[in-house]
């Protein structure tokens, strides 16, 4: 200990001390920041690790489906946050929302298989480097400093899927913009960061994904993968989503919980280590239970967010469902397709597939609309979700982001 505490008395005029200090004064440490859905205001890295993991708590933040990403949960708070202190206009906030989710899918294509077969939780490491260079190009940097950005990003990187079903998966989108605001502040004060992390043989990279293939960067249309967006119907894991579609077709025409014996579902074998578990233990462990979304899309024609409200087996005829279903992976599916077949209790036997379509293109701007105010109305008010509403589909023109922050405060 007195080792430690000479080398840091030693230390305190260091450069690297003093660029440090001059990031963080960037960052006030008072209550000036918005957090959701609170009439209090925060210091400011508070609110971004607050605003990360409320975001995503539910699992209903979109999805990119080739990136296996959520780039959004991870790039806005850091954004919000940075805006909102520096009182940024609304174009400038846009424009930088969409090079940090083009920098996750980008980075994405190339490394998140690899990285997702290692174990790691993708959408958090990848949600550090979105939103280090949203943050950098909302402050202007030039393309040295984005670059020193995604360096001090990728030494922050981290997040594991073994955490998946606890509070800890949530935290890690909250750290992710935590970790790229930190990076973007910290390249606009001239912190070092060496190497470029993103192709060196010791940089990130390489230690967490393996080898780069060989022309791998620049795939997909230039500032495109916003609009390739997929947006979630229901509060649960996306792979869980053409089985309940699937299921939602059979109570359609005419299947009933009381008529049902047996139910089988067939989806692709490398799902089923995240969404295999039969017997989820809690209500986040049940987000990502195939068969507990299968038994409650069947036994109540629907999955919300009040189904998550509560233990798996506190209802009966959920818990009872979900003993009757049997999960099959099956190799012949197609991917992101789930082939469900029910069996009556008379031996009747129907089937349905499913590719759930929740591409941006696939949902009209007033289904969007009714999802947002469904969430936001016992929060805000009526008059207050849509005047939330209408500041960010009017974003381009507002002068000043914190209006947006503003329009988030608890009302009640």
């Amino acid at each position: 200990m007195l080792d430690a505490l000479g080398a840091g008395l030693a230390g305190h005029d260091h450069p690297a001390v003093a660029c440090v200090r001059k990031a963080l004064a960037t960052l006030p440490d008072r209550g000036e920041a918005t957090v959701l859905a609170s009439q209090e205001t925060f210091p400011a890295m508070h609110a971004v690790l607050l605003n990360g993991t409320l975001m995503q708590v539910h699992d209903l933040d979109e999805i990119h489906v080739e990136s296996n990403s959520h780039p959004t949960v991870a790039v806005l708070p850091a954004l919000l946050t940075a805006a909102e202190i520096g009182h940024a206009p609304g174009a400038e906030l846009l424009a930088a929302f969409v090079v940090g989710y083009e920098a996750i899918v980008c980075i994405g294509r190339v490394i998140a298989p690899a990285q997702h077969a290692r174990g790691w939780h993708v959408s958090s490491t990848l949600g550090s480097f979105g939103a280090a260079v949203a943050v950098a190009r909302l402050l202007r940097l030039d393309p040295e400093g984005i670059r020193t950005a995604l360096n001090l990003a990728g030494t922050q990187a981290g997040g594991v899927r073994a955490t998946f079903g606890s509070m800890t998966k949530h935290l890690h989108f909250g750290r992710a913009a935590l970790n790229g605001l930190l990076a973007g502040v910290w390249a606009q004060a001239e912190v070092t960061a060496g190497a470029d992390t993103l192709e060196h043989p010791l940089g990130f990279v390489a230690a967490a994904g393996g080898p780069i293939p060989a022309g791998a960067w620049g795939a997909g249309e230039p500032f495109g993968a916003v609009r390739e967006a997929t947006f979630k119907r229901f509060p649960c894991c996306f792979e869980n989503h053409s089985a309940i579609q699937a299921c939602l077709t059979l109570r359609a025409g005419g299947v009933t919980a009381q008529s049902i014996a047996s139910v089988e579902v067939r989806v692709r074998p490398e799902i089923l280590p995240l969404v295999g578990d039969g017997r989820p233990s809690s209500a986040l462990a049940a987000r990502f239970s195939l068969a507990h979304n299968v038994a409650l899309s069947l036994a109540r024609g629907d999955v919300t967010l009040s189904d998550f409200a509560e233990a798996p087996d506190a209802a009966p005829a959920v818990a009872d469902m979900r003993s009757r279903v049997l999960v099959v992976p099956d190799p012949l599916v197609a991917p992101d397709e789930a082939h469900v077949a029910v069996r009556d209790r008379d031996g009747r036997v129907r089937t349905a597939r499913a590719t759930y379509r929740g591409a941006a293109g696939a949902w009209r701007p007033e289904e969007l609309e009714a999802k947002f105010m469904r969430h936001a109305v016992p929060v805000l008010g009526g008059a207050g979700a849509e005047a939330l509403r209408d500041v960010v589909l009017g974003l381009e023109s507002v002068s000043d982001s914190a209006e947006v922050t503003r329009a988030c405060r608890a009302t009640r």
